[in-house]
């Protein structure tokens, strides 16, 4: 009996952890434009970690990036924050399942492109 309830459980737990690939994306531009942010996530399994890559374009530089996880339910403007102390600083803040905070620090301006764990 323990062995049918296994070969009934196991299928019904792998149906419903599994949503099929998700993907996200985040985006938000400083206040004169010239800064863009996106943050595009994917993962496959609901328990999964979120596959995360922050890509910055700024000014005339090429786009700089990050690839990182993140545990996160979702990846959205409930679990991202950007605060930006002006046009050429941002902290980007990750919200994490557990309440831990994943975040980074930008800098940009037209003379350089930083972007940083902190």
């Amino acid at each position: 009996m323990k062995c049918y309830s296994l070969i009934l459980i196991l299928p019904l737990l792998f149906i419903f952890s599994c949503d099929g690939n998700q993907k996200a994306v985040v985006e938000n531009r400083s206040s004169d434009g010239k800064v863009l942010i996106t943050v595009t996530g994917t993962k496959s399994i609901r328990f999964d970690p979120w596959k995360v890559e922050l890509k910055v374009k700024a000014y005339s530089f090429k786009e700089d990036r990050l690839n990182f996880e993140v545990y996160a339910r979702d990846l959205d403007s409930n679990s991202v924050h950007f605060l930006w102390q002006n046009n050429n600083s941002c902290d980007i803040v990750f919200q994490q399942s557990d309440q831990t905070e994943k975040k980074f620090h930008l800098t940009a301006s037209p003379n350089q492109l930083k972007l940083e764990g902190i």
